[in-house]
Parts: C-alpha cells; structure tokens; sequence
C-alpha cells in the first residue's frame, strides 16, 4: 500500500510540473517570436492648412488717399465762393470769402483800444519817473511813490491786454477768408454767395494729390480668412490690360 500510495504522488507532481512548464515555454516562445520580427515601415502625413489658389474678381473704385472738407472758422454772410466742381487748386488759392464788415470793425476798435492804453502807459511812466526823482530828493513820500509804481505797472497790463485783443482782431479778418492749405481738385461745392454759413460747414471738398486707393466692397468673412502677404491687382475695366 505504502509503494502504491508513493508512486501516486510522484506521477501527480510529474503532472503538476508538466502543466506549469507548458505555459513557461509558451511564453518564452513568445518573447522570442517578438523579439525575431522584423520592424515595419509606417508613412507620416502632416496636414496643413492652405489657402484657396482660386482668385477673386471684384469691382471697385479708385479714390483719393486724402481728401478733405474745407470751412470756414467763424459764421458770417457768404460774400463769394469760387469753387467748381473738378477745378484744380494751389495751395493758398483763395477759395471762398465772408463779409468782412463786423471783423473790420473790430480790428480798428482793437487799434483805437492800443492805442489809448499806450497813452495811459506813457503817462504813467513819467509819472512814476518824477516820483522816482523827488523821492530821492526828499520831496515825496514813500506812500506816493509806491502808487506812481503801481499805476505804471498796471498801464503795462493794459498795452499787453490791448496787444493780445488786436491780435485776436487781425486773426478774425483772415478768418473771412477760405484759402486752400494744399493741391488738390474740387469734388464737391456748398453753399453759394450771400447765403449765411456756420462755422465749420463744408464749402469745398478737395481731392488733395498725395495718392490714389482702390476702395471694393468685400464681405467681412473673406476679410478675416484672408492671409496676410494677400496679392493685389488693379485693372481698368475697360482694358484690363493697364494693370497697377
């Protein structure tokens, strides 16, 4: 009994090894088949976005770099205005002018005012002067002396008063008139003469000569979703031969 039972346990530990053996070799059969395959070459694309080739027709205009609406500063009467529609102007070229009487008017109250101020002013300087001398004398009080100086100073602050009001005069006279401040062409006209004008409204508005754009309506999607070096040709459209 004893043989038999020792027998029964060698073959079952014979098996058990057989059976844990078969998956080590399998495994190991395995690693090595992986190990044995060759690599395999595999293809890489990279995508990028790109732009359409396809180009885009559209019809435009051709407009002036800078153009700008000229007016007068002050409001008044319209005593003329030369200005037509496609004439070419020069810089300084009159244009268009006021009436000029309350501005004139001004100017010369201006002048009588400097001139009455520069009156005052002298008078007070001889005045302080004497002061100056007989108070070195002692012949004059201090109190005296110090109101000739007051008086004189005040005199000076009424000349500069009276010089900045007659500058102001002189700029209002040639305010009156609209002059051109570069070359250009008319493209538009206001108001005719004798009609009373605002200051700031347009009376002229000119095509100054610094360049040309080519202005095309396009939508506000292209825009966005144009790229930045965009290839621009400008063509007439009756010879589109003549490119820019």
């Amino acid at each position: 009994m004893r043989g038999r039972r020792a027998t029964s346990r060698q073959v079952i530990a014979l098996t058990l090894m057989a059976a844990v053996s078969a998956p080590v070799l399998a495994a190991c059969g395995r690693q090595a088949e992986t190990k044995e395959s060759p690599p395999r070459p595999v293809r890489t694309t990279t995508i990028e976005k790109r732009e359409s080739l396809v180009p885009l027709t559209f019809t435009g205009r051709i407009e002036a770099e800078d153009e700008v609406s000229v007016a007068f500063r002050i409001a008044g009467r319209l005593l003329g205005n030369d200005t037509k529609l496609g004439d070419r102007v020069e810089a300084g070229q009159l244009l268009a002018q006021l009436e000029p009487q309350n501005e004139l008017s001004s100017l010369r109250q201006a002048k009588a005012a400097l001139s009455a101020a520069q009156g005052q002013l002298t008078q007070a300087r001889n005045h302080y002067e004497r002061q100056e001398t007989l108070l070195a004398q002692g012949w004059t009080t201090r109190a005296n002396f110090e109101a000739a100086t007051q008086a004189r100073q005040t005199a000076q602050s009424q000349v500069e008063a009276a010089e900045a009001q007659l500058s102001s005069a002189h700029d209002l006279v040639s305010f009156t008139e609209l002059r051109a401040d570069a070359p250009g062409k008319i493209t538009a006209t206001g108001p005719s003469a004798g009609e009373v004008v605002q200051a700031g409204q347009m009376i002229a508005r000119i095509a100054r000569q610094d360049g040309r754009d080519a202005v095309f309506d396009v939508a506000a999607q292209m825009v966005r979703s144009a790229p930045v070096d965009v290839q621009v040709t400008v063509s007439l459209t009756d010879d589109p031969k003549i490119t820019a």
